[in-house]
């Protein structure tokens, strides 16, 4: 957002007048002598007015800046903001979003539809929802409407879980970690510790675990209608809690509901066949997509988007690619398909399994190439089912590059998906990837530099542009971008290690030894 330029205001200049009463004339009347002071004098009482009003208002006129220092992105000039708050409130011993993240967050804009549980009949909401588009269930009674909240407060879950192990991260890492948390803390460590603090780029960590919820007592406090209906070893479950400004970044998966007891949430979602602008795997923080990429979106690459109330449910269909942003403590569950049931996610989920297998060392050659092939297959196939999908795009052009070490025909495909979204962050990686395979340097490391412009707060660009830099043997240039990972990522192992390893080499032996020291305190779990 472009600084707003204060403004000033300055009181109207007098010109002298070019005619002067001459010293030889005689007044003709004193009455018209008694008028021309009245006047005078009338008129030098209105101009020390008008100055004296104009420098109250530039004075006392908060400047824009000062005044609203919170980006409010969104839709302005629908925000409400009466019930925003400059002290915190409590409910549920939860705490509400304070000023800085409702006017960061807040906005009364939704486009997806809302329905009374009691409005929505099994069969319609098979016959208009179910695959087809998101809506979100309200209930008469809130949350009570389908668990009991009390078992949901702050208190009774301290009580009853404090010393439970639970998984968080930051929005990112959790779906590059598949969807879950990759820092395992004790409940009780993480409310009264980690869940107010926040990373370099302000995101707080987030509660996204897929064990907690299921061991615990909640599941016997829910009771929703029954197209939503939990079924044993055909449904997952994920618990979250997060402070305001958490979330996850973009994703997708099977068939959803997720169901808010206390907080508010705001979602951004986009249909199978519309990536999000700035890709998945991905390439942006939620909070950095929604402060640097949603700004700027065009009408037609906006996503379907609203903010989930305390005690509602958003069902979410299958292959719609989501994201959110808490704005508040907020605590959810989602109950999560556990299998894919339409044509293209199931082909995502067989992408997943061919993934995993070809990481097995373990494979001969030729059934490397076989599985590779079936890879292939799998992405031409959902290519032409989401002709529009940039991932599906990206995702081909890797695949091709690793059944055939193809550069130049992953660059053609890669380039592709970033014509369409010029955002995407992880296919200009990729294609700066290909350029260094076939040995042209100098648009590998024009691509890294692309990359770094538009997201300079992603780690893995710092992490991949390090690595091509020292491969070419340039220590000090390494070592300054690995510099960079640091302070983005300071619990990062590789980074210091590199950063010391890249210093050594280019002579810098004492900055060598500084940093090799954070690299062993993280090892021996110290920092």
């Amino acid at each position: 957002m472009s600084a707003t330029q204060a403004y000033r205001r300055s009181p109207p200049s007098r010109e002298n007048s070019k005619e002067e009463n001459s010293t030889n004339e005689i007044p003709e009347e004193n009455q018209q002598s008694t008028f021309t002071a009245i006047a005078v004098t009338s008129y030098i009482f209105l101009v020390t007015l008008v100055v004296v009003v104009v420098l109250l208002l530039v004075l006392t006129f908060p400047d824009p800046e000062v005044w609203r220092p919170f980006d409010i992105t969104g839709i302005e000039d629908e925000l409400d903001t009466t019930n925003i708050q400059d002290t915190v409130t409590y409910i549920g011993g939860w705490r509400k979003g304070d000023r800085e993240s409702e006017l960061l967050l807040n906005s009364t804009y939704c486009n997806i539809d809302r329905k009374y549980s009691h409005e929505l009949t099994k069969a319609d909401f098979e016959r208009i929802y179910r695959f087809r588009k998101p809506v979100i269930v309200r209930f008469q009674d809130g949350a009570a409407g389908w668990t009991d909240p009390q078992k949901w407060t702050r208190d009774d879950l301290m009580e009853k879980y404090s010393v439970w192990d639970i998984a968080s991260g930051k929005s990112h890492d959790i779906v590059r970690n598949g969807g879950s948390g990759d820092k395992i803390s004790s409940f009780k460590d993480y409310i009264t510790r980690i869940m107010g603090d926040e990373d370099s780029n302000n995101e707080p960590i987030y509660v996204f675990d897929r064990e907690f919820y299921k061991d615990s007592a909640l599941p016997s406090t829910i009771n929703v209608p029954p197209y939503l209906e939990v079924k044993d070893k055909v449904d997952d479950s994920i618990f979250f809690l997060g402070a305001s400004k958490s979330g996850v970044s973009f994703h997708k998966h099977a068939d959803a509901w997720n169901g808010v007891v206390y907080g508010r949430k705001r979602w951004f979602l986009y249909p199978p066949q519309n990536t999000p602008p700035g890709g998945v795997w991905p390439g942006f923080s939620s909070l950095d997509w929604f402060q640097h990429v949603y700004p700027d979106l065009e009408e037609k690459n906006k996503p379907l988007e609203c903010i989930q109330e305390p005690g509602e449910i958003l069902y979410l269909p299958e292959s719609f690619y989501h994201a959110t942003l808490n704005i508040g403590d907020t605590i959810a569950v989602g109950i999560q398909k556990k299998d894919a049931a339409t044509d293209v996610e199931k082909l995502f989920y067989q992408a997943k399994d061919t993934d995993y297998y070809l990481n097995d060392e373990s494979l001969t050659s030729e059934e490397k190439r076989k599985l590779s092939r079936e890879y292939v297959n799998i992405f031409e196939n959902l290519h032409r089912l989401l002709p529009e999908n940039t991932e599906v795009l990206c995702r081909l052009g890797f695949a091709v590059y690793k059944l055939n070490h193809s550069s130049s025909t992953a660059i053609e495909i890669t380039q592709q998906a970033l014509d369409k979204d010029p955002y995407f962050v992880i296919a200009i990686l990729n294609i700066a990837e290909y350029y260094s395979n076939i040995g042209d340097i100098v648009k590998a490391e024009e691509y890294y530099l692309k990359a770094k412009d538009i997201n300079p707060r992603n780690w893995q660009i710092y992490a991949d542009y390090g690595d091509f830099l020292a491969k070419l043997g340039r220590p000090k240039d390494a070592a300054d971008v690995y510099l960079t990972g640091t302070k983005l990522e300071p619990g990062m192992v590789p980074f210091w290690a590199r950063l010391s390893d890249q210093q050594y080499k280019s002579g810098d032996i004492e900055a060598a030894k500084k940093s090799r020291q954070p690299a062993l305190k993280l090892q021996r779990g110290k920092l």
